[in-house]
């Protein structure tokens, strides 16, 4: 394994949770945004689940997948943990991610 800076590992992970709060927060977005339009506007779009909760986590699920990726990349991480690491975190962070973006929506507009 290569040496690699304090300065270029710390920045390096600072800015995977930086864009991991991003692609939270257009997740949340998303979510706040159909199921308002399900609830108070009553879109055709968003009456259908599937499109209401699979699409925005579905969406998140392929951004953190692919942060992982290129974090893992930056790291040198052996392809078997590579591949390890990327599915655990991408399916725990997406599932917190799901049920944290669906707080605001639900507690605002009810049930």
């Amino acid at each position: 394994m290569a040496y690699v800076p304090a300065r270029q590992r710390y920045s390096s992970t600072l800015l995977l949770v930086v864009a991991l709060f991003v692609v939270f927060c257009l997740q949340s977005s998303l979510e706040f945004l159909l199921y308002r339009g399900r609830v108070i506007g009553h879109w055709t779009l968003s009456e259908s689940d599937c499109v209401l909760f699979a699409v925005p986590s579905l969406l998140a699920l392929a951004a953190y997948a692919t942060l992982f990726v290129c974090w893992a990349k930056a790291k040198q991480m052996r392809l078997a943990s590579t591949v390890v690491v990327v599915f655990v975190f991408t399916l725990v962070v997406t599932f917190f991610s799901f049920w944290g973006s669906m707080l605001i929506p639900i507690n605002v507009y009810g049930t």
